[in-house]
């Protein structure tokens, strides 16, 4: 809703609705992703893109060609997703209902809380900085801490389901280990 009624008419139209649905595609050939990716990362990205696509017309070459600028560029498109995926509201309202609860959040709420988002706990914290929860500084501590990057680990296997196997990959394994590789 909120993208909706921030679109010109021209992005209401029939064709654009089209190009959105087909987004998939432009995000299933980014190979920096490669197996890795998830669920929230796939949200992230759609987020992360449509900013792109929204603005794409309006955004000036050099900022584009401009290390400098294409890294601002990259920051806002960073913002809309968290935005657009994480709304300010729903996540004060959400952080209110834990902190009522047990008066502090645990890790395990974090992660329960991203998963519920569909985004990564990385995400979520950078979001709660955003939101003036936190310090960056803070919130670059938790994405970094260990135990909470475990059990986030832990709880999103079942997300993730069972990884596909390489045949192939499997076969050469077991070749190397024969030749003491």
């Amino acid at each position: 809703e909120l993208v909706r009624h921030a679109l010109l008419p021209e992005f209401r139209s029939h064709r654009f609705r089209k190009i959105i649905r087909n987004i998939r595609v432009f995000l299933s050939m980014d190979e920096k992703c490669g197996r890795k990716i998830r669920r929230h990362v796939s949200l992230w990205h759609v987020g992360h893109e449509l900013f792109h696509l929204l603005t794409w017309e309006v955004v000036m070459p050099e900022e584009k060609e401009n290390a400098i600028l294409h890294g601002d560029l990259e920051k806002k498109a960073n913002r809309f997703a968290s935005t657009l995926l994480l709304p300010d509201s729903e996540i004060q309202s959400e952080l209110h209902k834990l902190l009522t609860r047990s008066h502090s959040i645990s890790f395990s709420d974090l992660v329960d809380l991203a998963r519920e988002f569909g985004v990564s706990t990385k995400a979520l914290l950078y979001r709660m900085a955003n939101l003036r929860f936190f310090t960056w500084e803070r919130a670059d501590e938790l994405a970094k801490n260990e135990e909470l990057s475990a059990l986030d680990k832990k709880r999103r296997r079942a997300d993730w389901g069972q990884q596909p196997r390489s045949e192939r990959f499997d076969f050469l394994a077991v070749q190397c280990l024969r030749k003491g590789l």
